[in-house]
Order: structure tokens, then sequence, then C-alpha cells
């Protein structure tokens, strides 16, 4: 039986080759699917999915966290997938921990860093997977709870965004509806607290203490590489002044009440509008 340590520099191997031949796919066809994005996250779940069936830890618990690590993947893939093909061609503004600047292809370096980062996202299943306890402990029925909580959270924002995009009366309109009225980007938030837990479930075993990697990585994403900022302006150029009366009212990360308009300083925007309060409800405008 091969040590984690093999599995792991194993694991890191393989990433490498499979982004590598996908960013030879994608940079000939030039699809419009964020390739480096999909194929990050598809092989995270890959990556558990293997742990869970190859080691030898009790199998409850590699069940576990196959299926939350999974999961989690199963459903970005689908939302990546069907948001490009259904709903405007592509998700921007969202700040998700795999996000990529959609219509262009990354260079290969971008590509490795993210077979890097599947590799660490993965860890917390390779880490639990080898632990024969034959009783889960309370830190991981707690990890389970809060992955339960924040996946329903996750999937609530994604469905909420998708669902206000997808009605043409919504065109050209800030979503700030549901959790999007607490916060500007409540699936980022939901996701960091999902590999926070994922995390949390693996500190039971030995070494676990090595997984808190995993949701440093996906805040260290949603923060500083293609995350909350770049989200943001984006988001500011497409609806102008609309956004920037949101931004100013809304919390950034954790949902939190929108401030009224009595607590928002008037302030011009940077797309030379006046800004006001952001409604969540569907009378916002679109400029441009």
């Amino acid at each position: 039986m091969l040590s984690p340590v093999a599995w792991l520099a194993i694991s890191w191997l393989g990433a490498a080759v499979v982004m590598m031949l996908l960013w030879v796919w994608s940079s000939r066809s030039r699809s419009s699917v964020d390739a480096a994005r999909a194929g990050c996250t598809a092989l995270t779940g890959a990556l558990a999915v293997v742990y869970a069936t190859q080691l030898d830890g009790m199998v409850g618990r590699r069940l576990a966290i196959a299926s939350m690590v999974a999961s989690w993947c199963a459903w970005r893939l689908v939302y990546i997938v069907y948001a490009r093909m259904f709903v405007e061609g592509s998700p921007e503004g969202s700040a998700t921990p795999t996000r990529e600047r959609p219509g262009r292809v990354s260079p290969l370096a971008s590509f490795q860093a993210f077979a890097a980062v599947a590799v660490v996202l993965s860890l917390p299943a390779l880490v639990a997977s080898t632990n024969g306890d034959p009783d889960f402990s309370l830190l991981e029925l707690a990890g389970a709870a809060l992955w339960l909580a924040a996946f329903a959270g996750a999937s609530t924002a994604d469905r909420q965004l998708l669902h206000f995009r997808s009605d043409p009366e919504h065109a050209g309109q800030v979503c700030a509806v549901g959790l999007w009225k607490y916060s500007r980007h409540p699936d980022a938030f939901c996701d960091s607290l999902l590999w926070t837990s994922i995390a949390l479930f693996a500190c039971a075993s030995p070494w676990g203490i090595a997984t808190i990697a995993s949701p440093l990585v996906v805040l260290f994403l949603i923060f500083r590489r293609a995350g909350i900022r770049a989200a943001d302006e984006e988001l500011l150029q497409k609806f102008g002044g609309v956004y920037a009366a949101y931004r100013d009212t809304t919390s950034a990360f954790i949902p939190w009440p929108p401030k009224t308009a009595a607590h928002v300083e008037t302030a011009p925007s940077s797309a030379g509008s006046p800004a006001s309060p952001a409604s969540p409800a569907p009378s916002s405008t679109e400029a441009p």
C-alpha cells in the first residue's frame, strides 16, 4: 500500500499531465468553456473518489469525505456548463474559488497552477481516507453539519442568481434578491465555509492539521486571484452607477443586512452617474 506522501506525488503528477493536455485542447479549440476552471473542479472530485476507493480507512469515513468533496465539484461543473450554455454565455460576477476570467485561454502556467490547486483541495479526502478509526468523532460530525449548511447556502445562491439572470425582464439589472441582498458574493462566502467544514472533518484524522491548507487556498483565490475585486470591477464596468450603489450598500463577503440610504454617503460613481441605494426589487436599469 502506497504511503500518503506517495499518493500526493502521484496525484500532482497526474493532475499536471491532465491539465497540460487540457491546455493543448483549449488552445486549439478556443472553447468558450472555462477549461482551467472546469478541469480543476473535475480533478478535485476525481482525486477524492480515487482516494476513497483505493485507501484503507474506515468505509463510512471514506464515503462521507468523497461525497462532501465530489458533490461540490459536481454542482460547480453543472453550474459552469449551464451558465455558459443557457444564461447569457458566462457566469460573470462570480467570485467562487475556481473562477477564471471568461473569453480567454489561460497560459500553461495558469493551468498548472490549477492542477496544484486541485491536489491541495483534495488533500482532506486523502487524509481522511487513511483514518481507520471505526467511529466518527464529534469533530467529524460538526464538520459534516457545517458542510450541509454551507452546501445548501452555496447551491441556493447559485440558483437564485441563475433564476434572476435567466428572466428576460431582468436583463441589465443587478441581482439583489435572496442571499444576494445581504452579500455581493454569497456563493463565495458559502464556498469558503464548505471547504472549512471539509478541513474540519479531516482534522480528526492523523495529519489532519495539514488540510487547513485547503480553505486557506480557497480564501486566497477568493480575495486575491480573480476573486471579489476582479468580479466587482467587471460588474462595475457592466452596470456602472447601479452596481456602485449596490456595492456601497451591500456587504462584500459576509452576509449582513444592507445599509440604508441614510448610512450611504452620496458620491459620483466611477461610471460618472450619481450613486443611489440599490434596491432588491427588479427595478434597476443597466448602465451600460
